[in-house]
């Protein structure tokens, strides 16, 4: 028998989530918190397994990091600066980058600090969802190679929750990038990411991150890298 999922956890959850501030339907809540359960089961443990980023098995995905979108969100100049380290961190090490946009028209291309950075195959996925899993093309475009996915962007109690769930769900390993996402209230970003840790997304700094990539000191890699660790 799979542990029983603490019913505390529930409680906190109404019918339509007002904690985030997003409409996410309970049923939904409960049903990946009870598969996070029934996946430990099969290993024989409680816990979730631990795991550290390789750069052949990951994957960033910068998500909604729009120009109508931006200039809201709190802290917005710490996370552009996050995520574009990340972005220096994944050409260098040749990890594969990919970006969205949610409905462009209305909310504009992504900002140019960020496209600046992107080479201009970059592949791009245009959205309307909050969740980019529930548009019907999107795991073709994410792939099935690297089960890794770092994401990054904005806002975290909305289209990063989403989105993290349901590639946890499909049994991707997620990292939240937590420099490098952020929402208009400071509030519910962090309630987002209480919510992420607790359906087993790891959470970690930028630079952990990318550590974690390099793997060890004094290689190419790293020496490119470690000035940006300085600026």
């Amino acid at each position: 028998m799979p542990p029983t999922p603490p019913a505390t956890i529930y409680n906190r959850w109404p019918k339509e989530n007002n904690i985030t501030g997003i409409k996410f339907p309970v049923e939904k809540l409960l049903y990946l918190k009870q598969n996070k359960y029934d996946n430990q089961s099969k290993g024989g443990s409680g816990r979730m397994t631990p795991y550290t980023l390789k750069k052949d098995k990951s994957q960033l995905l910068i998500i909604d990091v729009q120009e109508r979108l931006l200039p809201a969100i709190f802290d917005n100049t710490s996370i552009v600066r996050n995520i574009e380290l990340l972005l220096k961190a994944a050409q260098v090490l040749s990890i594969p980058t990919k970006y969205t946009e949610q409905y462009p028209k209305g909310l504009g291309p992504t900002v140019s600090n960020i496209l600046e950075l992107l080479p201009p195959e970059t592949p791009r996925f245009e959205k309307i969802h909050f969740s980019c899993c529930d548009e019907g093309n999107f795991k073709d475009f994410l792939g099935q190679e690297r089960k890794q996915v770092i994401l990054a962007g904005i806002e975290t109690h909305i289209c990063i929750l989403a989105t993290a769930m349901d590639l946890l769900n499909d049994g991707y390993q997620v990292v939240i990038a937590i420099e490098g996402v952020g929402s208009r209230r400071k509030e519910h970003h962090l309630a987002a990411l209480n919510v992420l840790s607790q359906f087993g997304a790891m959470l970690l700094p930028t630079e952990s991150i990318i550590y974690q990539w390099l793997s060890k000191s004094g290689t190419f890699e790293f020496k490119e890298m470690l000035p940006f660790f300085k600026e």
